[in-house]
């Protein structure tokens, strides 16, 4: 989830910052910030379908 919500924050970023601002994008570049936010959001749904598929077959971690 934290991936996601990383993905989330800079592909919104350039549309949250204030408009007096003259960089509202994380990298330089806001196709950069394009690609990260895309391989960030795809990369935390891919590892949050691996957790669930993992807990439904039972092989989630025990608690002690």
């Amino acid at each position: 989830m934290l991936m996601i919500a990383l993905g989330v924050v800079v592909a919104l970023a350039p549309f949250l910052a204030p408009p007096l601002l003259h960089r509202p994008s994380v990298t330089p570049s806001r196709w950069l910030d394009m690609v990260f936010a895309f391989f960030f959001i795809v990369r935390g749904v891919m590892n949050v379908r691996l957790a669930r598929r993992v807990d439904a077959r039972g092989g989630g971690r025990s608690s002690p």
